[in-house]
């Protein structure tokens, strides 16, 4: 609604907007001590990222643009001359992550043979291979020699686990992108820190009392 409105008035007055939202839950076993801890963190990131689309549009729309520079196309083969040869490249074995809310305790290596097994015949991949359990809610890092899994209806896959072994699938990533969300995680971080390190004293010299760094430092660190 609040959104709605900021859009509103910005495109009558013909200016660019956005509207930026911090999403602090899933709406799943959500609390309100929980809420207390994670909304300032979330609108933390949501102000972080604000700054940096701001800092990007300066960057791609500069108030000064520089000249454009010509550039010299590289030259072209000579009619006849024959390209090098190149062998294709295999299938790259291809590493996801399946993020499943169960204990790693209460997966019995058994338990965790069927579950392959399963992956294996949705997947239509016979060499597919749960490679380890790693440290969290129970992520399952599984090897896909055809990246099958990847082509794999999330859906279909949630319903299958939560059937077959009463287990609830958050979501699948390819390792790639778990490594770039590494890096957000980082920069937000980074941003958060910033962000918290505002000062509490406005121009005038008035304190402005801000319990809330504090308490969000130690929920980030």
């Amino acid at each position: 609604m609040e959104g709605y409105a900021a859009i509103f008035a910005a495109s009558r007055e013909r200016k660019p907007a956005i509207v930026v939202r911090g999403v602090s839950d899933m709406t799943e076993k959500r609390d309100p001590a929980s809420d207390k801890i994670r909304q300032p963190i979330a609108a933390c990131h949501a102000a972080a990222f604000a700054f940096e689309v701001l800092v990007k549009w300066g960057q791609f729309y500069p108030k000064n643009a520089l000249p454009a520079v010509a550039t010299t196309p590289d030259s072209l083969p000579a009619i006849g001359t024959a390209s090098p040869v190149v062998d294709a490249p295999g299938p790259a074995l291809a590493i996801f992550f399946l993020n499943l809310d169960a204990e790693p305790a209460a997966v019995t290596p058994e338990r965790l043979a069927q579950i392959e097994a399963m992956l294996r015949d949705l997947a239509g991949e016979p060499w597919l291979t749960i490679e380890r359990i790693e440290k969290g809610s129970l992520p399952l890092v599984v090897s896909d020699p055809s990246g099958a899994l990847g082509r794999l209806q999330l859906p279909a896959l949630r319903e299958a686990l939560e059937t077959k072994f009463s287990l609830h699938l958050f979501g699948i990533a390819p390792e790639h992108a778990l490594e770039e969300l590494g890096e957000l995680t980082a920069e937000l971080l980074r941003a958060s820190d910033d962000l918290l390190s505002w000062p509490d004293t406005l121009p005038s010299g008035e304190q402005i009392e801000r319990p809330e760094p504090r308490s969000t430092s130690r929920a980030l660190g």
